[in-house]
């Protein structure tokens, strides 16, 4: 390769890197910023529940508010933690519906979740939001409702909306079960686990989450996302591993998985500079 050659794929490539850094083809990116990495995930978190009508029954809908605590791979490496630039992210859900309870388990359908990524916040932010209790739902003003998607201090608190996702089938056969729950009230405070699958389906870092990484029982069809979720009904004495946060009846914990894929910007960026690589060849090419 020529000198001249040479100095013209580098000039290339230098454009279309400044090209990207100049904010040109660059999208504004939101949140879940991982350095770069690509690969497994576990999105870990606290999140405050209740039910309708007060009691995990048939009919009922489980709803709440989830704060992301920090995402690591598997091996638990951090990539993203509170604070800082990360700001902080916090969850809404609702209408996880109550379809059947029998001895120490139920079956749900439904499922809605909304992530906002919420910057220059202060330190307490995070627990004078949780520690609203369900009165955060009337204090959001307007039409907000408990087992509705909004709550004061997360949905109308200016944030970008960086991850919506929906329950879907495929925790069992079952065209519509989107999540199963065992409980027991055996143990002080009565302590139980969920799982269930979700699919990505909006949100400024949708493009993020790989899709369909996780196997789902058949017929189903490949998920984006797999929830375990570990819960206990707070207790106000000493000693409990769930303590009390205002009058939420549950709280929640353990790691969401999903996958990490390149951010677009990234691969139109490597695009853009291979497609200059291109047209530097062809012309030297035709030159010759």
């Amino acid at each position: 390769m020529s000198m001249r050659r040479s100095s013209l794929l580098a000039s290339v490539a230098g454009a279309a890197l400044a090209v990207g850094i100049g904010g040109i083809s660059m999208p504004a990116y939101a949140g879940l910023n991982l350095g770069g990495y690509t690969g497994p995930i576990q999105i870990k978190f606290n999140d405050y529940e209740a039910f309708t009508g007060g009691t995990i029954a048939v009919s009922h809908s489980n709803f709440g508010i989830v704060v992301v605590t920090s995402i690591t791979t598997p091996g638990g490496t951090d990539l993203w933690s509170q604070g800082g630039s990360n700001g902080i992210i916090l969850g809404v859900f609702d209408d996880i519906h109550v379809v059947s309870v029998s001895g120490g388990s139920s079956t749900n359908t439904n499922g809605t979740f909304n992530f906002y990524q919420l910057l220059g916040t202060a330190a307490g932010y995070t627990s004078s939001v949780t520690g609203q209790g369900t009165g955060g739902y009337a204090a959001a003003g307007g039409t907000c409702a408990v087992n509705e998607l909004c709550y004061n201090g997360i949905s109308n608190a200016g944030g970008s909306e960086i991850l919506t996702m929906n329950l879907v089938p495929g925790i069992t056969s079952s065209i519509t079960e989107t999540l199963q729950a065992t409980f027991t009230t055996t143990t002080n405070p009565g302590t139980g686990k969920a799982s269930g699958y979700a699919d990505v389906t909006g949100g400024t870092d949708a493009s993020q989450f790989g899709k369909g990484g996780f196997k789902t029982v058949s017929p189903n069809a490949p998920a984006d996302i797999y929830i375990l979720d570990n819960f206990c009904a707070p207790a106000t004495s000493t000693g409990n591993s769930c303590p009390q946060v205002s009058n939420w009846p549950l709280d929640s914990h353990d790691p969401v998985s999903a996958n990490a894929i390149p951010e677009p910007a990234s691969l139109a960026l490597m695009g853009s500079a291979l497609l200059g690589v291109g047209f530097v060849g062809w012309r030297s090419r035709k030159r010759g």
